[in-house]
């Protein structure tokens, strides 16, 4: 009965959990004393237990829904593995608390907006950085820079990845966007990348902007093109071409490749897979190379474990294989292939194309964390659940 009657402060405790953890990263980015964390870590924590009493009557009559199992499981193998930082927690029990809700709304309004808000209190506190000289071009002029301090050194680049599920989700509630509306949202995220020279984010971005435009001419052709079969595996061969490809480097040896690559440069004769090999390392930004070295230090094992944060692998599928482990991996790998063929049933062809947007993006950053919690729901629920949304008021995302 007291559990019952806990229910319906679970939005509230969640959405307690989003604004914590949005402080924690705004106090961590601004180098704020490490008392504001402490204080903010515990209150994490003490919400968070709050939450899962609040919402453990609804969790239990869950465990015969597959996509709660293999979130759980995924859940379980991480914590116990390689252990999880408060946002990697709050991300998996979002997911976990949206499974099997219904209320589309509150969702969005907890999850999406959230993200969006965050992205521009992040943008805001960069932009109030002291301009150092040697930032070159439109980020100078405001003086953007952001500051990893988990690295030790500046980046100008912008965590894209906060906005780019916000606006899929924007358009996936939307259905019909106007022509105008795509340009104006085209010019901002333009915008944006001039401040940030965040690329991944950025072609995303155009390229979910580019599908949406043919898929509102062309829409039979697109579904088509969506239904096909292959399209179910796309999570799966983008992991297994990542790893043939450091596997072939980590074999040729790294220090080789890097010798490669520099008789490429100076125009000196190389093999046609050599030369294929190269070009394919400099079009992924050194991703095969790090992936690699990556493999080459702490290998492959079963439930992986702690890479150092030197190992810096911006590509998902690696990253899991090294830090979390095959069985975690093909847990992924496996609620993304039921996700797709559930919504391939249903005939959500827009859905399909932010996926698959999603699966490409696996290969070029770490984002396996922190957007699957903006897709997740929304391509799970029921297609007749998703109708059922006739608010207005929350499409301003």
């Amino acid at each position: 009965m007291i559990i019952d009657n806990l229910k319906k402060y679970k939005y509230y405790s969640l959405f307690a959990l989003s604004a914590i953890n949005s402080f924690r990263v705004v106090f961590d980015m601004i180098d704020f004393s490490k008392t504001g964390n402490v204080i903010l870590s515990v209150v994490f924590y003490i919400v968070l237990a709050f939450f899962v009493l609040c919402s453990f009557s609804e969790f239990k009559k869950s465990f015969l829904n597959p996509i709660f199992c293999l979130v759980s499981g995924v859940f379980v193998l991480t914590f116990f593995t390689m252990g999880l930082g408060k946002g990697n927690i709050l991300t998996t029990i979002l997911v976990l608390a949206c499974v099997r809700e219904s209320n589309i709304k509150k969702v969005i309004k907890i999850i999406i907006i959230p993200k969006a808000v965050l992205f521009f209190i992040y943008l805001f506190f960069v932009g109030v950085k002291i301009i150092p000289d040697e930032i070159r071009g439109v980020r100078k002029k405001f003086g953007i820079l952001i500051e990893r301090h988990s690295l030790g050194h500046s980046s100008p680049n912008c965590n894209f990845w906060m906005l780019f599920p916000c606006y899929a989700g924007y358009l996936f509630i939307r259905k019909k966007v106007a022509f105008w509306e795509l340009a104006i949202h085209f010019a901002l995220f333009y915008t944006l990348y001039c401040l940030t020279y965040c690329r991944a984010g950025f072609y995303c971005v155009t390229i979910l902007i580019t599908s949406y435009f043919l898929y509102s001419f062309f829409p039979k052709a697109i579904r088509n093109l969506f239904s096909l079969r292959i399209v179910k595996y796309i999570f799966i061969v983008l992991c297994i071409t990542s790893l043939a490809l450091c596997l072939i480097v980590k074999n040729l040896g790294t220090e080789e490749l890097k010798e490669l690559t520099r008789r490429y440069l100076d125009g000196q004769d190389l093999n046609f897979w050599e030369k294929l090999l190269v070009k394919l390392d400099l079009m992924s930004s050194s991703r095969i190379l790090n992936g690699a070295k990556a493999i080459e230090k702490y290998g492959i094992s079963l439930f992986g474990q702690n890479v150092d944060y030197e190992m810096y692998v911006d590509n998902s599928f690696i990253k899991l294989l090294t830090s979390y482990g095959v069985l975690f991996t093909y847990t992924l790998l496996i609620s993304m292939y039921y996700t797709i063929k559930k919504l391939q049933n249903e005939k959500e062809t827009l859905a399909l194309i932010i996926i698959c947007i999603f699966a490409l993006y696996f290969v070029f950053e770490q984002v396996f964390f922190n957007v699957m919690d903006a897709f997740i729901y929304l391509f799970a629920v029921s297609r007749k659940k998703r109708e059922k949304l006739t608010d207005k008021s929350i499409l301003a995302v």
